[in-house]
């Protein structure tokens, strides 16, 4: 798994490309802990490139979401796929999650709850 990371003002985007699976996901994991760890108190994951979610992957995403909260954790442009795993598993209500990435930067901006 390849991940990068930008800043938009407050909100770090970190972007994810390949599989999230049980082998790939620690890495996503150790990456959005130390962002938070770091300070970055709102983060947005990019999903448009990644195709496939497992259980673990999903895991990641709750873990980050307890972290952070419904405001400073977001799911931006997930695939077709990854957005069928979110509504079939009920994600999509537990997680924000916005069709493209500049609605999820602001739906994490400060003065946007």
């Amino acid at each position: 798994m390849e991940l990068s990371s930008t800043l938009h003002e407050d909100v770090l985007v970190v972007s994810a490309c390949g599989d999230l699976n049980a082998v790939s996901c620690s890495s996503l994991e150790k990456e959005l802990t130390a962002q938070a760890e770091a300070g970055h108190a709102r983060i947005v994951l990019d999903l448009a490139e990644i195709r496939y979610v497992s259980s673990a992957g999903l895991r990641v995403f709750l873990v980050s979401a307890r972290k952070l909260g419904k405001q400073g954790f977001i799911l931006a442009r997930p695939t077709e796929a990854v957005a069928q795993i979110l509504k079939m598993t009920g994600f999509d209500r537990i997680v924000r999650v916005e069709p493209s990435l500049d609605a999820a930067i602001a739906a994490a901006q400060p003065d946007s709850a």
